[in-house]
């Protein structure tokens, strides 16, 4: 059986709704965890973290996970630089311990990972990163159905190549030309799914800013069907 893990980004706020309950609803039907990405930046550190924290976090199963979608935008546009980063870092962290949660997963947005902020990310406690799909994903073209490389320990000098960092990096998955998100709808996923191993390890990814709750059943009705395995996003380094 594959491993699933589905990751959820919440950035919600300044977004029309959130469709987190929704999608809640849909993992509760199959008694799915969920890994529920917060999303924290220095250009508005706290509008989103207190949006979830008053209307969603508490509505959470506890055997779900909360992690961090770290945002690198400052006032001044995009961040550069490593001790800039390192503080944007250590700012989402401080805001989601503001909320009793602390991180061990975290995810970048536009999957902005470096091999500088893997010392910190060790510093600061987190486990396991969510990076984007390992081929590209640009439409829906023909191809093979390939989940995606099976998580790793990288490099401190190149996140993409294996080394020595405690961090486990887990890609989301992708086949067809087409990532695994759930964005794409069910129909485009279903080809990923069905070309996942027994032994593979599946990342999803969806935003709770879609209405999306239809196709997260349908994927999670698959694999169930199949007898997959579901965990979060840290339980993929046990």
């Amino acid at each position: 059986m594959a491993t699933v893990a589905i990751v959820v980004s919440c950035e919600a706020a300044g977004a029309d709704r959130s469709y987190a309950l929704d999608l809640e609803a849909a993992a509760e039907e199959y008694t799915v965890p969920l890994t529920w990405l917060i999303h924290a930046s220095p250009a508005d550190p706290m509008s989103n973290i207190k949006l979830y924290h008053t209307e969603y976090l508490h509505r959470i199963p506890s055997w779900h996970e909360i992690g961090l979608l770290a945002g690198f935008e400052g006032s001044h546009g995009h961040i550069e630089g490593e001790r800039e980063r390192i503080e944007a870092i250590c700012l989402g962290k401080d805001l989601m311990k503001q909320c009793h949660v602390k991180p061990t997963c975290i995810r970048a947005v536009r999957d902005d990972l470096r091999a500088t902020d893997l010392k910190q990310l060790e510093s600061l406690g987190f486990i396991v990163a969510i990076a984007g799909p390992v081929e590209p994903c640009t439409g829906h073209v023909p191809g093979h159905p390939s989940p995606g490389a099976a998580p790793y320990h990288p490099s401190y000098q190149d996140i993409n190549t294996e080394g020595d960092s405690s961090i486990l990096v887990a890609s989301v998955a992708s086949g067809h030309g087409v990532c695994g998100d759930l964005q794409h709808g069910w129909a485009a996923i279903r080809p990923i799914l069905e070309g996942a191993g027994p032994d593979a390890v599946v990342v999803l990814s969806v935003a709770d800013t879609a209405d999306r709750a239809a196709d997260l059943r349908e994927a999670l009705g698959f694999c169930r069907a199949r007898g997959d395995r579901f965990a979060t996003a840290t339980a993929l380094a046990g």
